[in-house]
């Protein structure tokens, strides 16, 4: 009988073995058939692109040309575009990209065609802190979500913001002094991330910060450690196998954030941001005006624990959007302007008389034309993300002469598009008055365009242009002897310089 059992147990565990094994070797054959399947669509399209191999893409040949030209991701779809033109395609894993550069395309991939296009790209690897974030929503969720976070970004809530980030730049221009006095030669960028994420603390964070005055403030460090370990497929071995394999990339992501200093850094930072977003609905302040105070609903009441989260991952991606692109855009201006001194004159002129203390300082320092320029134009140059404005098709339908199938990631190369000397001349020229003059709208993306634009890009601009405003009517910049020539780092979708180095003169 014993006996007897025991076979009949051994033989279940057997065929259940069986079973499994022949489930797993059909899942294969399942991934394999779909890869295949998906990289015939480029051919069904008649598109254009360099080959490539059904599970690698072509990650293997962006891999190759970004080590041979200085990991600059840009210079990628440079080259694509020489060899290919302004419209091909490209895989990523199993994933096709088309890159649309024609600007009618853009307008009706952003604009015309919007309600075929309303999602950004699948983000396969993405932080959970970011999974109920305003950029990862999709459809209606998308749509909900934005019609609550743009009263955000008013007019009148704006100026109502300008006060503490007039307070923040009053400290940065106040630490210059020292550089001013010693004719010392220093990294500004470093200054402006500390500037960034002083407003951040305050704006979007509800913490008492001192990270201009402190180098060892806790909260800049935790942020900065998260930004440099940043991953991206060359330094993250479970980000490159989840573009290899998407199905994979919930489980790659967990990993990387568990074992990763950036992953306990990033644990720290909503630690703190959700300790604050429960302070204010425990102890509510009506006349407070931050970011926490615009996103949780009025009546705090019985709040659930999805609306607390929402706010969370909002308030966490604002820091994500606001940090390191808005200290970037102003190393670049600044570099810019450095380089270029009859330009920083005319800025310095036109500044002259600004009363940056003033109640109205919002509504004087966003109508200066000049200023508005050496905005635009940095930024055009520049582009803080050079790689972000994608859309995923959700109906099938046409852009040019391209037929799209659901599901299809479309790409606007904002960098070859900002450069392109056929919209712009002189593309390479720094010239703040050639917007004196009106451009395609979508000849200038750094915030995307359409309905699915950055919806903080008018905070980042007066932050931006306080800042410059600040700085600019108190000082002379001058380059330093090492940064007289750019080095610039584009190892994913963002642009950032590797330094900015100069010394500081007082304005007569």
């Amino acid at each position: 009988m014993i006996t007897t059992t025991r076979a009949a147990v051994t033989s279940n565990i057997g065929y259940t073995f069986e079973l499994l094994l022949y489930a797993l070797i059909a899942g294969l054959l399942y991934l394999v058939g779909k890869r295949f399947y998906m990289h015939q669509k480029r051919d069904a399209i008649r598109l254009q692109g360099p080959p490539s191999t059904p599970f690698i893409g072509n990650l293997l040949d962006i891999s190759k040309m970004m080590g041979k030209n200085g990991g600059l991701l840009y210079r990628v779809h440079e080259e694509w575009k020489r060899l290919y033109g302004k419209t091909y395609g490209f895989f990523v894993g199993p994933r096709l990209f088309v890159i649309f550069e024609k600007l009618e395309d853009v307008h009706e991939i952003l604009v015309k065609q919007f309600s075929n296009f309303t999602d950004r790209q699948p983000m396969d690897f993405i932080h959970e802190s970011l999974r109920y974030a305003l950029v990862n929503q999709r459809g209606n969720k998308w749509r909900h979500q934005r019609s609550r976070i743009s009263p955000a970004f008013t007019t009148r809530k704006l100026r109502a913001m300008t006060a503490p980030v007039a307070a923040k730049t009053a400290i940065l221009s106040e630490s210059l002094e020292s550089y001013a006095d010693c004719d010392e030669e220093f990294d500004i960028l470093r200054a402006f991330q500390c500037l960034t994420l002083d407003v951040i603390a305050q704006v979007a964070f509800d913490l008492p910060s001192s990270c201009q005055a402190d180098p060892n403030d806790i909260f800049l460090a935790h942020a900065s450690r998260f930004f440099q370990e940043m991953p991206n497929p060359e330094n993250c071995p479970p980000m490159a196998i989840s573009l290899l394999f998407p199905e994979l990339a919930p489980f790659c992501e967990f990993f990387h954030r568990k074992t990763s200093d950036s992953g306990r850094s990033e644990a720290w930072l909503i630690h703190k941001l959700r300790a604050g977003i429960v302070r204010r609905i425990e102890h509510p302040e009506p006349d407070r005006i931050d970011l926490i105070s615009l996103l949780l609903p009025q009546n705090t009441t019985g709040i659930d624990e999805q609306t607390i989260d929402t706010v969370v991952a909002n308030c966490f991606a604002f820091l994500l959007a606001g940090y390191e692109t808005t200290s970037t855009s102003l190393s670049f201006a600044t570099w810019l302007l450095a380089k270029n001194q009859e330009t920083q004159d005319k800025l310095h002129e036109e500044l002259k008389g600004i009363d940056l203390k003033s109640e109205n300082v919002f509504d004087i320092v966003m109508k200066l034309p000049y200023l508005n320029g050496v905005f635009k134009e940095s930024l055009r140059l520049f582009p803080p993300i050079t790689f972000f404005v994608n859309r995923t098709c959700v109906n099938p339908t046409t852009v040019g002469s391209v037929e799209l199938e659901r599901g299809t990631v479309v790409c606007v190369p904002v960098w070859n598009i900002h450069r392109d000397p056929t919209i712009w001349a002189e593309p390479d020229a720094f010239r703040p008055e050639r917007f004196d003059t009106p451009h395609h709208p979508m000849a200038w993306l750094p915030f995307g365009g359409g309905p699915r634009n950055c919806v903080g890009a008018r905070f980042a601009e007066m932050e931006f242009k306080m800042t410059l405003a600040r700085v600019f009517s108190d000082y002379r910049l001058k380059l330093a002897t090492d940064s007289k020539e750019l080095n610039v780092l584009n190892p994913s979708v963002m642009l950032a310089p590797e330094r900015v180095c100069v010394t500081v003169e007082r304005r007569r």
